[in-house]
């Protein structure tokens, strides 16, 4: 019984060492991004602008266990720094969310002129492209949405939405924000952990890519080559 206790780790890494020779060099920054995707981290202030007006450009707290249950509503106008899954961002940020159930609106509108954000936060980026290709999309929503353009022009009606893509379902997160209507300072936070990609995470540690978000050698090449 011990004999076999011990070949336990043995094969563990033994599996490991594999899925790295099958993984080439950029096995490690793959399973980072994974690790990442785990999480939202975010933070903000308010900014007065003539968009909020008179009233408190920071109110509200949503919660969601999931795409499918929803409940609250949430307004930002001011400037966030996060990191929403793999993406980073830091800079001007308005947003809006209501939802009840698997009902959700949402308006999404980060400045990524005046901010700064990372790679995955490019719309334009050849991963991006291939999230939002024919074989990773499903209900016309890409397999992963960092960059909130598409949600940037108005308000979007989805039973769910998927705003961070529809392989983010398993997002279970809290917002929070509150604000002085007169003197308009407020903070927020957004926390959230993904339980889905937990399981992408563990998986490819042993080369099982199952969500097939890994960057291949010619995205590895562009990130690299690219300017955040």
């Amino acid at each position: 019984m011990n004999q076999r206790m011990s070949r336990y780790p043995i094969v563990l890494v033994g599996l490991l060492l594999l899925s790295m020779s099958l993984s080439g060099c950029h096995y490690a920054s793959n399973r980072l991004y994974d690790f990442n995707d785990m999480f939202i981290l975010g933070a903000g202030v308010i900014a007065e602008t003539p968009r909020s007006g008179p009233w408190p450009p920071i109110v509200g707290v949503r919660g969601q266990i999931t795409d499918f249950c929803n409940l609250g509503s949430y307004h930002f106008t001011g400037y966030w720094m996060e990191m929403d899954g793999r993406g980073f961002f830091i800079g001007p940020e308005n947003r809006t969310e209501l939802g009840i159930g698997p009902a959700q609106m949402i308006h999404i509108e980060q400045d990524y002129d005046k901010g700064r954000e990372t790679y995955f936060k490019k719309a334009d980026s050849l991963w991006a492209g291939r999230m939002a290709g024919d074989e990773m999309t499903w209900r016309n929503t890409p397999a992963k949405e960092v960059n909130y353009d598409f949600w940037a022009d108005t308000f979007h009606l989805g039973i769910p939405a998927f705003p961070r893509g529809w392989q983010h379902w398993g997002t279970t997160s809290l917002q929070v924000g509150l604000g002085d209507p007169i003197t308009h300072v407020g903070l927020a936070v957004r926390l959230g952990f993904d339980f889905s990609e937990f399981t992408d995470f563990i998986l490819s540690a042993v080369g099982l890519d199952y969500k097939h978000d890994d960057l291949n050698k010619i995205e590895f090449k562009e990130k690299r080559e690219r300017p955040n």
